[in-house]
């Protein structure tokens, strides 16, 4: 199964983001309306985060973030063929002060949270730095999911 989802997910990579993104504009109202993939768990969220809000702007917030999701997920998908060029291109990182810092054989840490594609991120930073890089991350429940993000994770 792992090899089919690979595969298909593999060729979806090799596709233009652009076009992706128009991809990704088709898939978000069958995420949301049709599929409704954890939207109830989305909705409790959102009514703790914000009780302040009505329904009407939790369910706009609701919308952005499913919206945003989709783009992040088919971003992802095009790390798998994408090359180091790509990834410069879409990961922008002054690394000075980090080799700076790696010359002077000083320890440094960076964390970064989940305010863009982290799973670009991931696959950035080893470009960047003469520092080991270590990404901490939770096994995925689906097997063919975790392998195929584990193999994402590690390729670079």
């Amino acid at each position: 199964m792992y090899y089919l989802v690979y595969g298909i997910f593999y060729l979806l990579s090799l596709v233009p983001l652009r076009i992706l993104y128009i991809l990704s504009d088709a898939l978000y109202p069958l995420i949301y309306y049709v599929f409704g993939y954890r939207r109830k768990m989305v909705m409790k969220n959102l009514e703790i985060a914000f009780p302040e809000k009505t329904d009407a702007e939790r369910t706009r917030i609701a919308k952005n973030f499913y919206h945003n999701f989709v783009d992040n997920f088919i971003e992802t998908l095009k790390i798998l063929s994408a090359g180091e060029k790509f990834i410069k291109k879409h990961f922008v990182l002054d690394s000075d002060p980090l080799a700076t810092f790696y010359k002077e054989g000083r320890k440094c840490q960076l964390h970064l949270g989940h305010n863009f594609n982290w799973e670009l991120a991931n696959v950035s930073m080893p470009l960047y730095t003469d520092y080991p890089f270590l990404a901490v991350y939770m096994p995925i429940k689906s097997k063919v999911m975790d392998r195929l993000f584990l193999k994402l994770r590690s390729k670079t």
